[in-house]
Formats: C-alpha cells, structure tokens, sequence
C-alpha cells in the first residue's frame, strides 16, 4: 500500500468515532426540540378544550375530533422524549447495537403521530368555523313581555315555553338571545321546521331544560 493511501485511510479511521459520536448528541437536540413542539400542541389544544362550551346532549363533533388530536399529540410527545433519553444516555448508542434502531422507530412514531394530530387539529377547526353549533333545550320566561322581538312572527307565544339555544347564546353576556321554537310553540303553520326569535336577555328568564 502507498503511504499516500495509508495517510488516506488513517485519516478516515480517526474521524470516523467523532462522527458517529456526534450523532446521538445531533438526534437528542433534535428529539428534545420536537418533544417541546409536540408538547406545546398538547397545551393549546388542551386550553381549547376547555374553553370550549359543553352543551347538555354531549360534545359537539369538533371537540370529539380536537380530543383524538389530543391524544396524538400526547403520543407524539411520549415518543420524542423517549427518544431523547435514548439519546442523552452515557454511551447507551454504542454499547447496544439495537438502542439506534430502537430509537429511529420511537422517533418515525413520534413524528407520524405529529404530523397526524397537525392534520386532525385543522379539521377541527375547519368543523368549528363551517359546521352550526348544537342546541341544547332551555325554558325561557318573560319577566318583560315589551322586551320581545319579532314578536309579530308568533302571535300567540305563551309566557313561559320550551326551545334551543346554544351553550354560548344560553351562558353568554350578549344583549339579545337568540332561541328556536317549534311551529306549534309559536302559534303559527308557517314555520313548520320551527322559527329563531330574538329575545333580549334583560326581559327573559334562562334556564337549561
């Protein structure tokens, strides 16, 4: 062999153990980077759970959906911190052959579960811009019958009856409620699939059926 190959080869054994020495080092920071994002996802989509109104019939479509992206999101970020203390152990990568394998399986779970709560989050949201809200059935009655609005529209509407409204209209603060009556309740044949009165909170009495 001549002593310009064997320079060549030397060269290449010597820098060969710092590489790979650097790679576990290289995939820790990278596994705990994405441990952090994928744990930042679980917090939002967690604060948005619970800021989400509960009707009383149960949870409206997009909270089930934000729920699956939830746990997604809590596998991902198992598998990335997993991954990452793999990778942080003291001389784990080369005293086990396997530890790499093991590791690069945590971290394809980690991101496909990622990448699929990503996904399940946006069809959440687009459910909650594009989808109606639910009902939930409240007893309305008047304290103030001059409060009534459209009252042309149900003629002969009793003091006290039964309709729907959502969770946000039924526990917000706004000054007009929005409330859904059936035909009969509104003592008119023209709204056979029922009709929306607009009623201002300050003249009504609320309360979940």
């Amino acid at each position: 062999m001549s002593p310009q190959v064997s320079e060549i080869a030397r060269t290449h054994r010597q820098r060969t153990p710092e590489t790979d020495g650097d790679r576990p080092a290289a995939t820790g920071a990278s596994a705990r980077l994405l441990t952090g994002l994928a744990a930042a996802g679980a917090v939002l989509v967690a604060a948005a759970l619970l800021a989400e109104p509960v009707t009383a019939p149960g949870m409206a479509p997009w909270t089930i959906v934000a729920v699956l992206a939830l746990v997604l999101f809590l596998v991902s970020l198992a598998g990335f911190a997993t991954a990452a203390g793999f990778a942080s152990a003291a001389g784990f990568a080369s005293a086990a052959g396997g530890a790499t394998g093991w590791r690069r399986g945590l971290l394809r779970i980690a991101g496909l579960s990622g990448l699929a709560a990503l996904a399940v989050v946006a069809v959440a949201i687009a459910m909650r811009l594009f989808l109606p809200l639910p009902l939930q059935s409240v007893l309305v009655q008047f304290s103030d019958l001059a409060g009534r609005v459209q009252i042309e529209y149900c003629p002969t509407l009793p003091q006290s009856f039964a309709g729907s409204t959502t969770a946000a209209d039924l526990h917000g603060s706004g000054a007009v409620v929005p409330v859904k009556v059936t035909g009969a309740v509104c003592g008119s044949d023209e709204f056979p699939q029922g009709v929306w009165l607009y009623l201002a909170r300050s003249s009504i009495t609320l309360g979940a059926e």
